[in-house]
């Protein structure tokens, strides 16, 4: 049995490790306040009262920090994501098209050289 030329689930694992390094990436740009006060909602769960007590913050300044690195976030990914997503398709694409390619190839050669199909 031939194997796969084209591998989704590589394919879907490659583009999110690529993912997290250019999120993280990002989020090291955030001023020193803002990648404490991220992580500790979006990855530790912790409540805009928890982070603001254990930072020594007004929970009005979580909330004003959250929402800067949102928006940054946002700006800055746009572009990057859409980039990423469109490659990953046009390789998905090109890889189909080249399965089907070599297929009717394969057809050509036997029908011109008189081969079983």
């Amino acid at each position: 049995m031939q194997e796969p030329l084209y591998d989704e689930d590589a394919d879907k694992q490659l583009l999110y490790k690529n993912s997290e390094v250019i999120i993280g990436n990002v989020i090291d740009q955030l001023s020193p306040q803002r990648p404490k006060v991220f992580y500790q909602h979006h990855h530790y769960g912790f409540s805009h009262a928890g982070i603001a007590q254990h930072l020594g913050l007004s929970k009005n300044t979580v909330r004003n920090h959250l929402f800067a690195s949102l928006e940054f976030l946002r700006k800055s990914l746009s572009n990057t994501l859409e980039l990423m997503v469109l490659f990953s398709l046009f390789k998905k694409i090109f890889f189909t098209a080249l399965v089907y390619a070599g297929c009717f190839l394969s057809l050509i050669y036997k029908i011109v050289f008189k081969i079983a199909v």
